[in-house]
């Protein structure tokens, strides 16, 4: 059973709340009704904290009715309870339906900085780690308004660095139903989401991408997450996941220098800069995107937890604050003011007594620059700040005597017995923060999910917190793993040596005992370029076959048919080899290839090429002597939608529901302007570049 995003607005009233606001507050709200129509009672103390108890109580009906209904429902049916986030349409908190709910869910979106959900990730991820749900769901790649131009390559640096966030199981946005056989593109949801259907021409091939996923959600279920931080969400309503941008005050020596002046730059928001999309989306261009925060707090994690858990679940084992579900955190931050909680003066007691209990117990807790001196809540308000006064003055006096008030400008917490969890250097030694990344322990094996979200290579040196065992690199596109060839271990932790080709991502695994101090056997691979036939070349939707001596890009045919094409096209050629290199694995390998490639050779299919490094093992199929290859091409549809919407070309087949490129669109409908899509714009199709054989030659060692 799932409930989606909540969208149906916001309630705070029933005709069972004075009853319910007189059981769980212990006091009569009926006096204070004027509030409900803005008129203050008694004093604006006395009024904000009767308001924030009516919040409260809200958040609490939201839970204990709304979904432990639900939850109650799909168990008397079976079923499990997927749910996404509540907030913000809902005043509540935004992760305590998390404790209600098996499958807990957020989304993000492609392309779409005003609909992006950054926070309601960071609910369901913190959400599920605190309330020891091990999957964490994603609806993912939605996107304001699709332009068919969409594709696994485009979208795979997005998905990678989610699963570094902490999801580890997507939801696709969106297959619809298409009824019409032979007209396509097809249905869509009015244009929203990214088109996972078979209406694609890419479709035949997407199950290589899906496997990829496939493989890295299996890794990312494995154990449980490593955070060593957790953030208090604090005590105001609504309260959310606390996004990085919004510790910036609270640690500023883990973002560094050179995250704090631009964190600056962006609110200062000179010239109020617009980003605008071609589909005619438009938003500051400095809002909050949460691909601007790859590794914010440059080498470790953390995690958000609410009150609710902090108060009934969490408990001091070895120095950290432990969890039932399996998470610990040696380094408790209860953040500076920010947007969602910007007044530090308030803590209710119980909170109080928590972070007393926990600072005794010898876990680290951060606490802000201002002592509270009052409980946020109405009932018994003086007396009760009497003692939250007696109780916050110790526990600040032992944090001052520790060093641990905000704000906290150490570069590290090297002096809480905390390094950094994983640190990354190119080649000449300069720190990287462009590598997203995720580490999870199961029993005595640790795994990290490395991603490069740069469309460039990364020459690097891996720093782990972690030794005495083999680093291995397992690759979800190739569902290999293999010892990592130069590696070695230093004052406690394995640095290991990796080459990424832009947007590569992977696995390293510490599992295999080892008394070994380093490995320098780096693969040297050997190249050989292979003297190919002509190429045969079959558009099979146009029925209309070519030869050509090159591979060439087809946007660039004078041939409009094909210069506009879309869909499929058959590659066939040949190539002769008198000696099979002497190599375990024998790989194909392409300089580009656009958008997604299945290959034969010798009548085999040797797999689906979709991103880099653009490689493919060929071992099995090679042989000496002639070699017949074929390679089936997929392009997206937009050079072709294109033509069609400009009028270049007609075609009786066409047909799609997606807003932007809806022929014959009514006018309170388009939305965007063709001149946002000028027919010179195309995008690169076909194979273009070398193919070549890439063996190591030390393989077999």
């Amino acid at each position: 059973m799932h409930s989606d995003s909540w969208e149906c607005g916001s309630q705070n009233w029933t005709p069972n709340f004075l009853e319910e606001f007189r059981q769980r507050r212990s006091y009569d709200l009926l006096p204070y009704l004027p509030l409900y129509a803005g008129i203050p009672i008694g004093s604006a103390d006395i009024s904000e904290s009767v308001l924030l108890d009516i919040r409260q109580t809200v958040t609490e009906l939201v839970n204990d009715v709304f979904f432990a209904t639900m939850s109650e429902l799909a168990a008397q049916k079976n079923c499990v309870y997927s749910s996404e986030c509540v907030s913000p349409t809902m005043l509540s908190d935004g992760m305590l339906h998390y404790q209600r709910v098996d499958l807990p869910m957020g989304e993000y979106w492609l392309d779409s900085p005003t609909h992006d959900k950054p926070n309601d990730m960071a609910d369901a991820i913190s959400g599920a780690h605190i309330y020891g749900k091990n999957l964490v769901q994603a609806e993912g790649f939605t996107q304001l308004r699709g332009e068919w131009n969409e594709h696994p390559r485009m979208v795979k640096t997005l998905g990678d660095f989610n699963f570094a966030q902490g999801v580890n199981k997507l939801f696709f946005h969106v297959y619809c139903h298409h009824p019409f056989i032979g007209k396509y593109p097809g249905m869509t949801l009015d244009g929203i989401g990214l088109f996972m259907q078979r209406g694609q021409t890419w479709w035949p091939y997407a199950s290589e991408w899906v496997n990829y996923l496939s493989r890295c959600q299996a890794m990312l279920q494995r154990g449980v997450p490593v955070n060593d931080i957790a953030v208090f969400t604090g005590e105001e309503l609504p309260r959310r996941a606390i996004l990085p941008d919004r510790l910036v005050a609270s640690l500023p020596g883990l973002f560094g220098e050179e995250a704090l002046a631009s964190e600056q730059l962006r609110k200062l928001n000179q010239g109020a800069p617009v980003h605008s999309t071609s589909v005619n989306v438009t938003a500051s261009a400095n809002m909050y995107t949460a691909n601007q925060w790859i590794d914010p707090l440059r080498g470790y994690k953390y995690d958000s937890f609410n009150k609710d858990a902090f108060l009934r679940l969490a408990r001091a084992e070895n120095g950290r604050m432990v969890l039932p579900g399996g998470a610990g955190y040696r380094v408790l931050v209860f953040p500076e003011p920010h947007q969602m909680a910007p007044d530090a003066g308030y803590m209710s007691l119980e909170v109080a007594r928590k972070i007393k209990e926990l600072q005794d117990a010898g876990v680290i807790v951060l606490l802000p620059s201002e002592r509270p001196v009052c409980i946020p809540d109405y009932h018994q308000k003086e007396q009760r700040n009497r003692e939250l006064e007696q109780l916050t003055h110790a526990i600040w006096e032992k944090a001052q005597q520790q060093a641990c008030l905000l704000p906290f400008k150490e570069e590290n917490m090297n002096r809480f017995g905390l390094e950094a969890d994983v640190l990354f250097k190119d080649l000449q030694g300069k720190e990287l923060y462009d590598l997203a990344w995720n580490h999870r322990r199961e029993g005595a094996s640790d795994i990290w999910f490395i991603s490069n979200q740069l469309d460039s290579i990364q020459e690097l040196e891996i720093s782990l917190r972690g030794a005495g065992r083999i680093p291995e690199w397992f690759d979800p596109q190739r569902a290999e793993i293999a010892e990592i060839k130069n590696w070695r271990i230093e004052q406690g932790r394995t640095i290991v040596r990796l080459d990424l080709s832009p947007a590569q991502s992977g696995f390293i695994v510490l599992r295999n005992k080892t008394t070994q101090e380093s490995n320098n056997r780096p693969e040297q691979y050997t190249t050989s370029g292979l003297d190919l036939d002509p190429w045969k070349i079959r558009f099979d939707a146009l029925d209309k076959s070519m030869e050509s001596t090159d591979l060439f890009d087809w946007r660039k045919s004078d041939n409009m048919d094909i210069k506009y094409y879309a869909g499929t096209a058959e590659y066939h050629s040949a190539f002769t080899l008198d000696k099979i290199p002497e190599a375990e694995k024998i790989y194909l390998k392409f300089d580009s290839v656009n958008m997604m490639a299945e290959v034969f050779l010798n009548g085999k299919s040797c797999g689906i090429v979709w991103t880099q490094p653009y490689l493919l093992e060929i071992s099995s199929a090679l042989k000496t002597g002639k070699n017949e290859l074929k390679i089936n091409v997929a392009n997206t549809w937009y050079n072709r939608v294109q033509a069609i919407n400009h009028k270049l070309i007609q075609e009786d087949d066409y047909w799609t529901n997606a807003r932007i490129w809806r022929v014959n669109r009514p006018r309170s409908r388009e939305g965007f302007s063709l001149q946002n899509f000028p027919v010179e714009y195309l995008q690169e199709s076909g194979i273009q570049g070398d193919i070549k054989l890439v063996w190591t030659i030390n393989q077999a060692q």
